[in-house]
């Protein structure tokens, strides 16, 4: 990271500091896991977007607009990984209150309640573990957030 950093942050003769502060900025917002993907996007954009418009003011000397693009391409590149890198990391989320999970744990429910049927178990009786199950799962539900929660965190 502390490369990516240096690379941000070199000097481009003619170039406003305001980029230069921006990539610190993105840099701290990389770090921090808790910074929302979106906004540092939003900066890498707009740091981009100030870089284009010096490359393109007809005062840029030619050499530095070559320096001005290699920043801009480093950006580019920046903004990309950090895309991937999301992706992979949200690959494997358990949403509880997800519909995705809501109705898979319907379904097994329903498959449960049916194989108590099926054996013969009477309907009363079915409801009553029915709604114990349901008891269970809500008095655990903290417990397996939180184990998901470090699972996720031993994973990164």
């Amino acid at each position: 990271m502390l490369a990516i950093q240096e690379e941000l942050e070199f000097e481009v003769p003619g170039v406003p500091s305001a980029p230069t502060q921006n990539g610190s900025q993105i840099i701290a917002q990389m770090i921090d896991d808790q910074a929302p993907l979106p906004e540092i996007i939003r900066r890498i954009a707009k740091e981009i977007a100030l870089l284009l418009v010096e490359m393109t003011s007809d005062c840029r000397p030619r050499f530095n607009q070559r320096q001005v693009s290699e920043r801009v391409k480093l950006f580019r590149e920046l903004e990309r990984t950090l895309v991937q890198s999301e992706a992979l990391k949200n690959r494997d989320v358990l949403d509880f209150e997800g519909g995705k999970f809501r109705y898979v744990f319907k379904e097994i429910l329903g498959l449960f309640r049916q194989a108590l049927l099926n054996i013969g178990m009477e309907q009363g009786l079915v409801h009553n573990v029915i709604l114990q199950f349901r008891d269970l799962v809500s008095e655990h539900e903290e417990v397996m957030h939180r184990e998901l929660k470090r699972m996720d965190q031993e994973r990164r």
